[in-house]
């Protein structure tokens, strides 16, 4: 085939959007705060350096092929019920459907980088707000089940970037007090090292589109020659709280910072934090309760290093030792040799459970036959802190023989209960999407184990082994998935997962697809879809 038509691999390009809020400039209203505080009552162990896995710029690649979307398009999932059982018990109802795929709006761009919120409307008629790389969906519904979508490219909310940026990371959060949606992206030139959060506002609880009804704003994450990869995002109250790895012009990594954005919805300053001491140290939501003190976890070499920030203060709260350190992890995938990236064992995801005083943080380790998420409980009253390998729920025989569990998320919902969403693959399966609940008791919070869980269910399967375009040994998984409590029942969650939903083909040539897969997920035998 003529070179014309070759496939081309490159970086997102782009630039910083000159018609966005530019009301905080580089550096101008930065304040540099001091930490201290106290440790937990767990043997002593200094703050130890970031050994396991230094992190590395990680944003995504485009296929090339001189078009925007178009294609064909892999299969999607009909809306579909399910329940599942534990004996002749009811545990869990719930309802899945199809979310953003490869070929997106503005598509060809992997990973996916997963990303959803939801809105606290009546049962039945909530809307669910998703971005992947290079696109945003809303899906409404009516009646209990899915009634509208709409899908459209970033440029269409945030606006086509300039010269040399290009957009990455995307997050979703809704804030119930307020009623607005919040999507969020990095906007990065590596080369100069420049860097900008950039997040749209809806000016609804329930937007139906992207191209009217938000409004955008952007703050400099540009310091000292470095810019943000990866923003970690929580809202608490009226502030959003930004953390970023930092790298300078060579993409070496210089440290994580965390932005405070106060006022967001009006934004007039943002308050930086310097050098927290470890990579990627990921907001823990807050849920079950509220709390004006916001928490950070990250799994720095063996350790879990928690910080907590009231307004605009820091505080070291203290460290978990003995933790397993991180590394380079991949899974395998049934008949191919092509593996998927696991992570390296940064926290994906944290949760703070504010009635029972409870931390929950999750990462990636290396298992046994294969790397395992290691689920965390800290009970922040007593110190006392509960592991469990996720790998350990899976059966030992059969398809998940020798699996192991990665890219995972967390979520609390009002009664205490825990749900982990996580991907699960192996050398006798391919990659799937499973969540486990351990239901709350009487009104006491879950003390998690690997056999005390309520539900494990596969709740979506790929259809074929994953490679990505650039046929890498190690294909390009997604950096996220995502669960949260659904805020109109007091037992209810939404999670979304991605999956290899079949092939597109593209002037000719075949690549497999990822598809992202969105689910309402109910605790008991009350069905609540959506």
């Amino acid at each position: 085939m003529s070179n014309l038509f070759d496939i081309l691999l490159k970086r997102m390009n782009g630039a910083h959007n000159s018609g966005a809020d530019n009301s905080i400039a580089d550096g101008a209203l930065w304040q540099d705060l001091l930490s201290g505080g106290e440790f937990f009552d767990l043997p002593p162990q200094a703050f130890p350096d970031y050994r396991s896995t230094v992190p590395t710029g990680d944003y995504p690649v485009q296929v090339s092929v001189g078009v925007s979307g178009g294609g064909q398009t892999a299969a999607s999932l009909p809306y579909t019920t399910f329940t599942t059982t534990l004996g002749s018990t009811i545990t869990t109802t719930g309802a899945k459907w199809s979310g953003i795929s490869f070929s997106a709006a503005e598509g060809y761009w992997y990973p996916p980088d997963n990303a959803m919120a939801a809105n606290n409307a009546a049962l039945g008629a909530q809307t669910v707000v998703s971005s992947e790389n290079g696109a945003v969906r809303i899906d409404t519904f009516s009646g209990g089940g899915l009634a509208t979508s709409v899908q459209s490219g970033w440029s269409t909310l945030f606006g086509a970037p300039a010269s040399g940026f290009f957009y990455t990371d995307p997050r979703v959060i809704f804030d119930p007090a307020a009623g607005k949606f919040i999507i969020a992206v990095d906007e990065v030139n590596t080369t100069t090292a420049q860097s900008y959060f950039v997040y749209a506002v809806s000016n609804s609880s329930a937007p139906t589109t992207f191209s009217s009804g938000w409004a955008v704003h952007s703050v400099s994450t540009t310091y000292a020659g470095t810019w943000s990869d990866q923003p970690l995002v929580a809202l608490n109250g009226a502030n959003l709280y930004v953390t970023t790895n930092q790298f300078n012009a060579s993409g070496t990594y210089q440290g994580d910072n965390m932005t405070i954005i106060s006022n967001y919805a009006s934004p007039t300053s943002a308050t930086l934090i310097p050098s927290l001491g470890g990579p990627s140290y990921q907001p823990a939501t807050v849920e079950d309760g509220t709390s004006s003190t916001q928490y950070f976890v990250s799994h720095n070499g063996s350790s879990l290093d928690v910080i907590a920030v009231n307004g605009t203060t820091e505080t070291v709260v203290g460290y978990v030792s003995g933790m397993p350190a991180g590394g380079n992890f991949s899974e395998s995938q049934y008949g191919s040799k092509y593996k998927l990236d696991a992570g390296d064992g940064r926290v994906t995801s944290a949760v703070y459970d504010a009635k029972n005083n409870l931390l929950y943080a999750i990462f990636e380790v290396a298992g046994g036959s294969a790397p395992t998420d290691e689920l965390v409980q800290i009970n922040l009253t007593s110190n006392a802190v509960d592991v469990v390998p996720l790998n350990n729920l899976l059966p030992s025989t059969g398809s998940t023989q020798g699996a192991g569990t990665f890219n995972a998320s967390l979520a609390v919902d009002s009664l205490g209960d825990l749900l982990v969403n996580f991907n699960v693959s192996g050398p006798k399966m391919y990659a799937a999407d499973y969540y486990a609940l351990w239901d709350a008791s009487n009104g006491a919070a879950p003390t998690p184990t690997a056999s005390n869980y309520s539900t494990l269910y596969d709740y979506n399967n790929s259809v074929a082994a994953y490679v990505d375009p650039g046929r890498d040994s190690v294909g390009r998984w997604g950096d996220y998935s995502t669960a949260l409590p659904n805020l109109s029942a007091s037992n209810a969650f939404y999670i979304s997962n991605e999956y290899d939903n079949g092939t597109v083909s593209v002037l000719g040539r075949s690549y497999s697809s990822w598809g992202t897969v969105l689910a309402s997920v109910t605790a008991g035998s009350s069905v609540v879809t959506a």
